[in-house]
């Protein structure tokens, strides 16, 4: 199979919507593994992306996206819209245009404007349809090289070692690392190419998968879409917006488990600086003594679970080399300046929800948190995908919706602080190791 094979099949079929060729199918392998919690996902295709649904009893919504960029070839042909559908659109236009058969100059001009938006929907923007997720990861892990690393490297420093499971803070050092104690050993593990097909509705998802030689033809059965819960993240209602390194946040996930607790709470220290009116996009300033930004020995950023045996707690201090940025808004109707006697402001979520984004988070590279006055939660991760040889180093992205478990309580945000005297772990040793 070669890239010249779906240009091909493009032409030759013109029943065809959509036709894509990928030489490695670890990055979509991998982006799809990251939101497969549910039996089912809802697949969207437009001209510039391939969209990736997944919702979870109506609480928990996962979208991945992947961008054409990320294939060699990609053809999209729009389309058509049934006849059937387009006869109703018709009829009920005609009901309308009778309703208002006095106003003759008005019905003169909508009928213009109905004539040129037709002629704009002849063609649909986006298809949408939905697949078995566990049949399509197994379909591209057929030859078992799904899930493994284009280039295994092993590097052998003391730079590059872990302190008791967090991420050392290291710099490169280009003459360093050609020096003695560093050595580097690379091999190339096998890759497997894909070229995925989809002839409309009612048609099944066709995958063609290619490993030495070796081409395996897989079919999947699609379905009517589901329409899922509206979820969309209300910028301009937006309380905290943090960014962060994912290994930070995936050391601290490493602490829990569905063992661990019912819920998980994430907790957020308001600046005196950061009043209602503050832009969302305003990074922390560095140049403030911390003591101005949280009171002393109160952490920005703490996530606690609370279980049978005890709170336990993770806390995030304000530094640079963990919070990339941070803001957390002052709620309505506070002096910012008393907000130290009042403690946080928290929200809680279900636990089993929040960590189905442990996969995500093992192959994101910057995680964004952004949680609204009502405790609704936004994490988008980006995700680099591999470099190979037909294309440069792109990246794909996950974002992950979920609304606060005390969503309807009069007060969504409980904006005090929950003194945990049966704390038995506190994984903030490793923090101010790493500082010194």
């Amino acid at each position: 199979m070669s890239r010249s094979d779906c240009d091909e099949q493009a032409e030759r079929a013109e029943s065809q919507v959509f036709c894509c060729y990928a030489p490695d199918l670890r990055p979509l392998a991998i982006l799809l593994s990251t939101v497969h919690f549910s039996p089912r996902a809802i697949i969207q295709i437009s001209r510039s992306s391939l969209h990736v649904e997944v919702e979870l009893g109506k609480i928990l919504q996962a979208h991945a996206y992947l961008e054409k960029s990320a294939f060699t070839d990609w053809h999209f042909n729009p389309p058509v819209i049934p006849s059937s559908q387009r006869e109703k659109a018709d009829k009920s236009e005609d009901d309308n245009d009778d309703d208002d058969e006095e106003e003759e100059e008005d019905d003169a001009g909508s009928k213009e404007g109905e004539e040129k938006e037709e002629e704009g929907e002849d063609n649909l923007e986006e298809v949408r349809f939905e697949v078995s997720m566990s049949s399509l990861i197994e379909c591209l892990n057929v030859f078992g090289t799904a899930t493994s690393q284009k280039t295994y490297t092993k590097h052998l420093a003391d730079g590059n070692a872990l302190y008791d499971g967090y991420p050392a803070k290291r710099k490169y050092d280009d003459d360093a690392h050609k020096g003695k104690g560093w050595s580097t050993k690379s091999r190339k593990l096998p890759t497997s190419a894909v070229r995925i097909s989809y002839d409309g509705e009612g048609h099944p998802l066709v995958l063609l998968i290619e490993d030495s030689g070796v081409v395996t033809r897989c079919s999947l059965m699609t379905y009517e879409a589901d329409e899922l819960a509206q979820m969309e993240f209300p910028v301009e209602r937006q309380m905290v917006h943090l960014i962060m390194k994912s290994d930070w946040l995936k050391s601290a996930f490493s602490q829990f488990d569905d063992k661990s607790g019912t819920e998980m709470t994430f907790m957020f220290a308001p600046s005196a600086s950061a009043g209602p009116d503050t832009q969302p996009s305003q990074p922390l300033d560095r140049r403030r003594n911390r003591a101005t930004t949280t009171a002393a020995g109160r952490p920005t950023f703490r996530i606690q679970v609370d279980g049978d045996l005890g709170c336990y707690t993770v806390d995030f201090p304000n530094d640079k080399d963990i919070l990339d940025s941070f803001l957390c808004k002052t709620p309505e109707g506070v002096d910012p300046h008393d907000w130290d006697q009042l403690g946080f402001i928290q929200n809680s979520y279900k636990l089993s929800h929040i960590l189905k984004i442990k996969k995500a988070l093992d192959v994101s590279s910057k995680t964004s948190l952004r949680v609204d006055d009502t405790g609704f939660l936004s994490l988008q991760l980006l995700i680099p995908l591999e470099e190979s040889s037909t294309m440069k180093r792109k990246c794909g992205y996950v974002e992950f919706m979920a609304d606060d478990q005390f969503r309807n309580n009069d007060s969504p945000h409980k904006s005090f602080h929950i003194p945990c005297t049966q704390i038995l772990t506190v994984i903030s040793t490793g923090f101010k190791a790493h500082k010194e």
